[in-house]
């Protein structure tokens, strides 16, 4: 499984520092992608259906995706169940 958040500067989003704290806690490392700096990962997060961040993208070891979701200790923590 791997986790990438994809995210704004953690001073100004709250809830992306937010998730980065939760996974840390978790034990789940990821991947962080800054969407300000990359159009491509900005035009992913909107396909997904998002206008805000962060949004949490889980994989499979194929680059699966396995689900998808905006700051969540509840989904955070049930990855860590499942990892």
């Amino acid at each position: 499984m791997k986790v990438v958040v994809y995210s704004l500067p953690t001073a100004q989003c709250v809830r992306c520092r937010g998730s980065e704290i939760a996974l840390r806690r978790a034990g789940i490392e990821y991947e962080k992608i800054m969407v300000n700096e990359s159009p491509d990962a900005l035009a992913y997060v909107k396909s997904l259906g998002y206008e805000s961040a962060p949004v949490i993208v889980v994989l499979d070891d194929e680059g699966n995706q396995l689900d998808h979701f905006p700051f969540s200790i509840e989904k955070i923590n049930a990855l860590k169940v499942a990892a």
